[in-house]
């Protein structure tokens, strides 16, 4: 596996065509909106149980949080800097 690059910089600077993180997700409300349809989806297709999706969601939330490349916004920002 090869990691997304974090910024649009780092992902020129390494010739990497793919999108990085912050390209793909403009603000951390995109990045849950997506999130929670990919669970969604895992869930509908019995890839998932629907008493694991919370926690799923959950995971992904502060793994997307900890790679400092998602802008923060509205009240996930006044949430997550308690």
């Amino acid at each position: 596996m090869v990691a997304f690059a974090n910024t649009k910089a780092e992902r020129l600077a390494s010739g990497d065509p793919r999108l990085s993180i912050e390209e793909r997700y403009p603000s951390f409300s995109a990045y849950d909106k997506a999130v929670r349809a990919a669970v969604d989806d895992f869930v509908a297709k019995r890839f998932m149980l629907r008493e694991d999706a919370q926690a799923a969601v959950n995971r992904m939330l502060r793994a997307g949080r900890a790679t400092g490349a998602i802008a923060m916004d509205g009240a996930y920002k006044d949430l997550l800097e308690r």
